[in-house]
């Protein structure tokens, strides 16, 4: 349950925070994956950027001008999955995602988070990769690896995809109780 509630508030920081993508529809379906949409504003230029991903961290990673998300202790690689796109007359593109659950288990015990029951906030980071540019299916981590990937309009835009704080809340509603023999609800 602690996994449901830690992707439930990652997708909540989201969809209330206009730097990243924005949540929409976030569904639990019975295979276990988590689907979800967001809509953004079209791109102008044949070369753009897309999230691929984000690395999971217990801590910071950014350091002054870098940030380097696969350094300075455990972390895990959790990837999203597009399965589709709409592109809409008012110039926006809604793109819909898919989670596999068993990957951000994964991802979170990498982390080292496997076993936490409740913390302050995890770090996430995103992992890009870039449309139509010179290096056609490139994982760029770090900060610097996709500020210098193009020749983008502004490169500093990227540092708010990095070290994201995602408040983890283990509390979540008691769907069931379990009650012994002698009266005792667990």
């Amino acid at each position: 349950m602690l996994l449901m509630s830690l992707i439930l508030e990652l997708f909540v920081f989201f969809s209330t925070t206009p730097v990243a993508y924005a949540a929409d529809n976030i569904q639990f379906v019975p295979d276990g994956s988590i689907k979800f949409s967001t809509k953004s504003t079209a791109a102008t230029t044949s070369i753009r950027y897309k999230t691929v991903g984000f690395t999971i961290a217990r801590d910071k990673r950014c350091k002054s001008t870098d940030c380097v998300p696969q350094q300075g202790g455990p972390y895990g690689v959790v990837r999203i999955i597009q399965v589709g796109e709409e592109r809409h007359s008012d110039g926006s593109v809604t793109t819909y995602f898919n989670v596999p659950v068993d990957k951000v288990n994964a991802a979170l015990k990498a982390a080292g988070l496997d076993k936490v029951s409740d913390i302050d906030k995890i770090w996430l980071s995103s992992i890009f990769q870039v449309i139509n540019g010179s290096r056609p299916n490139t994982d760029f981590v770090t900060l610097q690896s996709i500020k210098n990937a193009e020749s983008w309009a502004d490169p500093n835009k990227f540092r708010q995809y990095y070290d994201i704080p995602v408040k983890v809340d283990a509390e979540y509603p008691v769907t069931q109780i379990y009650r012994t023999s002698e009266g005792v609800d667990r």
